[in-house]
């Protein structure tokens, strides 16, 4: 999921996104956990309600 801006000069601009394409990457590993090279982690409905 992308979240873009809706209006203005700034429309279609990708604010942040989710979503478990591609790796965790080091910084996602430190977070929650697994290795660097383990698939990133799947939206929640918390997730996207609660940031």
């Amino acid at each position: 999921m992308v979240i873009v801006e809706s209006a203005g000069s700034s429309k279609g601009n990708v604010i942040t996104s989710y979503g478990p394409d591609g790796v965790r990457g080091n910084s996602g590993a430190a977070i929650f956990g697994g290795n660097p090279s383990d698939p990133g982690m799947p939206v929640t409905h918390d997730a996207i309600v609660n940031g």
